[in-house]
């Protein structure tokens, strides 16, 4: 029997730690879909605001598609999530399962225990039981396992209780698991829908730009050579701050130790670095590739491009100082701050509000965000450079940032 309760403590044991590794996966798969629902309602409040406008534009389709492919996101977690939620369901089903022919075979030994006792009762008197040993030490030991065999009789009925409400616990999870996945399949179908008719939508404004198409793409051809520009302006800087020679003589410097430590501290944050902006979404990605709407058109991004509010706050990511701060016609303001051996530049500001060499905190105001008054759009450039040899390396702001 003792081997029977090491069975139960085992299953004690497991049964927790298997479903709680689920309820993880569960867990985690809630957090993305609230950051992704998050995200939508943004992308929908700018979307009304260039509504409002009155007026097309290729930025309109830009937030458009990158609403759809958020929302697609969203399907496909609420898909994973009714996947985990249906494997739970079926894991406690056999956990019910188990715990209920635990429960039967607790009653049928506890029953045969009751009868044991009944039938002894009968037959033989305890008090006779003890004091007919023939030695003191066997009156003893017979009083003794009369305790045991009393306190075991109490741990069955204990365990039976304790199965019993183990098994109504697992019964109610299970029913509001279903009662979730009611929801989740509700939502899925109502954000299918809304997928639909956002593709249409989408559809609509692409024909309605086909006749302008010749006309984007000049425009689109004249922003490629604005930022081959401003690649080759901030790769000017970046040079000039990181050369370290004396006024006379031409003796080169190595960087000092508190540069150094600055660039690896900024190294160690890769995927923790707070957002320029408090609200926002990345609305345009890194690199060359085709352009969302115009997929023919080949587009260069030397950093993402963020969506946010007008007037919002653009913030530092990383201690440093302010390198440079300079117009161009694309971007507007810009300010580059320097970390170390990385850089960070903040592009299509409307006001600056730090000055050249002015040192800088985390998540320090340097400016506003730039809203297009046409179109309605405020859009935040954000890069990330570091030097390396002779030529400054653009990176993906998209990976530095906290997810």
């Amino acid at each position: 029997m003792s081997a029977y309760i090491k069975y139960l403590l085992i299953l004690a044991l497991f049964i927790p730690l298997m479903l709680g590794a689920q309820s993880d996966e569960i867990g985690r798969l809630k957090k993305e879909r609230e950051k992704l629902e998050q995200e939508i309602r943004f992308t929908k409040k700018k979307i009304t605001e260039i509504k409002s406008k009155k007026k097309s534009s290729m930025h309109s389709l830009v937030t458009l598609k990158k609403q759809l492919q958020t929302r697609r996101e969203l399907v496909r977690n609420i898909e994973r999530q009714i996947k985990a939620i249906e494997h739970e369901i079926r894991t406690k089903e056999e956990v019910i399962k188990a715990l209920n022919e635990d429960l039967e075979r607790l009653k049928d030994e506890y029953a045969r225990l009751i009868y044991k006792t009944y039938i002894h009762s009968n037959h033989y008197d305890y008090l006779l039981f003890v004091f007919s040993a023939p030695t003191f030490n066997d009156a003893y030991n017979r009083l003794k396992y009369l305790k045991i065999y009393g306190e075991y009789r109490e741990k069955q009925a204990a365990l039976i209780k304790e199965a019993q409400a183990n098994i109504q616990r697992e019964i109610a999870e299970q029913e509001a698991l279903r009662d979730e996945k009611k929801k989740l399949l509700k939502s899925e179908r109502e954000q299918q829908a809304l997928l639909a008719r956002e593709q249409e939508e989408l559809s609509r404004q692409v024909k309605n730009f086909e006749h302008k198409e010749a006309f984007y793409r000049q425009e689109m051809a004249r922003k490629e050579r604005a930022v081959r520009a401003i690649e080759g302006k901030i790769e000017e800087l970046i040079a000039e701050a990181m050369k370290k020679k004396e006024k006379s003589g031409g003796r080169v410097y190595s960087l000092t130790p508190e540069a150094k430590a600055l660039g690896a501290s900024f190294e160690s944050n890769k995927g923790k670095l707070p957002w320029p902006v408090a609200h926002g979404s990345i609305t345009r990605n890194f690199g060359k590739r085709p352009h969302p709407v115009l997929p023919s058109q080949m587009v260069t991004s030397l950093g993402i491009g963020i969506s946010t509010n007008k007037e919002e706050p653009v913030r530092v990511v990383f201690p440093g100082t302010v390198e440079a701060i300079f117009y161009t016609p694309t971007y507007h303001r810009m300010v580059l701050v320097n970390h170390g051996t990385y850089f960070t530049a903040y592009g299509n500001l409307k006001a600056v509000s730090v000055v050249k060499q002015q040192k800088l905190s985390a998540l320090q105001e340097i400016g506003t965000v730039y809203t297009d008054p046409e179109s309605g759009e405020s859009e935040l450039e954000f890069q990330i450079w570091k030097s390396s040899g002779s030529k400054p390396v653009k990176l993906n702001p998209a990976l530095w940032l906290y997810k």
